[in-house]
């Protein structure tokens, strides 16, 4: 295995993760989230030079890790993004709707990076607003769709013969219904 840490660096550790230096145990990593613990640094990686692992006599092996009892809860806490609430510009709008021939322009170089970072939350959230449109316009349309065929059906249904299926009466008019409207739906 192979890791190492500058002696005057902290130790980085992936979230959540915390070093125990235990006089009975010696140092050891345990992870508050899944509540385990562990010899090895959490960001070991074991090197294979072979296929078999050669296993070496070093003497008694050391005492698996305690079972450890006191856990901190996780915090890490990540602040909501600030742009989520701001205004979006004009300008911004109608970029996320023009064509990508006409991207250079503009001039993304006059802005600092911040901005960018936050044109760039803009738009996802303008982005994400025109998919919910588009699943809301096709959401009324099927809604409607099935308003007509149950309306359809019933009124098939009142005039049934002794001889025809409901099924047959059901598939034939989801057939007209469907022949019935040619025109597309542009979202």
């Amino acid at each position: 295995m192979t890791h190492w840490s500058h002696p005057l660096e902290k130790e980085g550790l992936p979230t959540g993760w915390e070093r125990i230096e235990s006089p009975e145990y010696g140092v050891y990593y345990v992870n508050h989230i899944t509540r385990a613990a562990q010899y090895e640094h959490p960001c070991t990686q074991y090197i294979y030079q072979s296929e078999v692992r050669v296993q070496l006599d070093l003497g008694p092996a050391p005492p698996d890790p305690p079972r450890h009892t006191h856990f901190h809860p996780h915090s890490a806490l990540v602040p909501a993004n600030p742009y989520l609430n701001q205004e979006i510009p004009h300008w911004l709008a109608v970029y996320s709707r023009a064509s990508q021939e006409i991207d250079h322009k503009l001039r993304w170089e006059l802005f600092r990076l911040p901005e960018l970072d936050c044109f760039n939350a803009m738009l996802t959230r303008l982005y994400k607003h025109q998919l919910e449109e588009i699943v809301m316009r096709y959401e009324a349309y099927r809604s409607a769709l099935l308003c007509e065929i149950e309306k359809r059906l019933r009124s098939l249904g009142n005039g049934i013969s002794g001889g025809a299926k409901m099924t047959d009466l059901h598939s034939d008019v989801l057939k007209e219904t469907a022949l019935s409207h040619q025109s597309e739906t542009k979202v």
